[in-house]
């Protein structure tokens, strides 16, 4: 392929992520937040078909797009055969829709988080790409963003002192959501860390189930659902010598030190510092950083920053609690 080639992309699912998030927000100068965006936007790719069973997201897409949208991804895999097949599919159709990826040898597959709607399909799917040629990227945004790779350097060089707890909190639904920040938090102590369920609480909450987590060092990450009508998204690293935290569902970033009471010498209380150790956020680049992140790995050979095998915490862990949330 010369440089002046593009892959050509196709997307299964045409829904928000798939290219509605973009229709939002144009004429705002606002980077692309969905997988069409993305493609417009990198001088890489072109979209060359959609697929979908909704008659009206098809007829939107053809629209917007000018191209051929299908009802089966068979045919379409068959008919287009494109480089790069963005799966923005419902969850439960994520097993079916990768493994129909993989048998037409697919060189790139962007995929929605959750990967599959349960650990056991997770892990038949690990298998299976293991003896596939395809690239799998899945879309845990934060692991393109900059700000989460600097909370992960404070919290392993300690650089405000010994962590103490991680303070989660998120809305809309553990699978949208709560699914992001958890994998942030491992991305954040490691992806290698043993993590196991400490507690299930509120479960009376089953969209937005509250529990405690316990990192193999004994380290709490504490993981707060709320049923509430707006989106949040937080992650907190609570030390010794101060906290830092990206908030806002990652827009804003603070970092606070510990400090003498002004009021009260000898007691302390915490100062944002300023210092901009966390800033900028960089929440708007998250989706043209995934694409190029997923392009760059398929050329050099090498797996994405976030794949089938990084995301596997998360879903470990998701299929955990709600199998409390189950039991009662």
């Amino acid at each position: 392929m010369t440089k002046e080639d593009k892959y050509k992309a196709a997307i299964i699912g045409l829904g928000n992520i798939a290219f509605f998030y973009d229709k939002n927000v144009e004429g705002r100068g606002i980077l692309p937040l969905s997988h069409a965006g993305a493609y417009y936007s990198n001088p890489r790719t072109e979209i060359v078909a959609g697929c979908s069973p909704d008659d009206e997201h098809r007829s939107a897409f053809e629209e917007k797009n000018a191209v051929r949208t299908y009802i089966d991804v068979d045919e379409m895999l068959s008919n287009v055969k494109p480089e790069i097949v963005s799966i923005c599919s419902p969850t439960e159709c994520h097993f079916e829709h990768l493994l129909k990826c993989f048998k037409a040898n697919i060189p790139m597959i962007w995929l929605e988080k959750p990967p599959a709607a349960s650990i056991n399909e997770l892990d038949s799917l690990i298998e299976q790409h293991r003896s596939s040629k395809s690239t799998v990227l899945v879309n845990y945004t934060r692991r393109f963003v900059e700000c989460y790779y600097r909370l992960k350097d404070i919290f392993k060089k300690n650089s405000l002192g010994e962590a103490i707890a991680f303070n989660l909190t998120y809305s809309k639904g553990l699978l949208i959501n709560g699914s992001h920040i958890l994998d942030a938090v491992f991305l954040v102590v490691g992806d290698e860390v043993k993590t196991e369920l400490d507690h299930v609480f509120a479960k009376d909450n089953k969209e937005n189930p509250s529990f405690v987590l316990r990192l193999e060092n004994g380290l709490p990450v504490y993981v707060t659902g709320y049923d509430v009508p707006y989106h949040c998204r937080d992650i907190v690293l609570v030390c010794n010598n101060g906290r830092a935290s990206i908030i806002h569902e990652g827009m804003q970033c603070v970092y606070e030190e510990r400090v003498e009471q002004e009021l009260f010498p000898g007691f302390y209380r915490l100062h944002d510092s300023k210092k901009k150790h966390l800033e900028p956020a960089g929440i708007d680049k998250a989706i043209p950083n995934a694409l190029s992140e997923l392009i760059y790995s398929y050329e050099k050979g090498v797996n994405p920053k976030s794949n089938l095998t990084t995301a596997r915490n998360t879903q470990y862990i998701i299929d955990k609690v709600f199998e409390e949330v189950r039991n009662g």
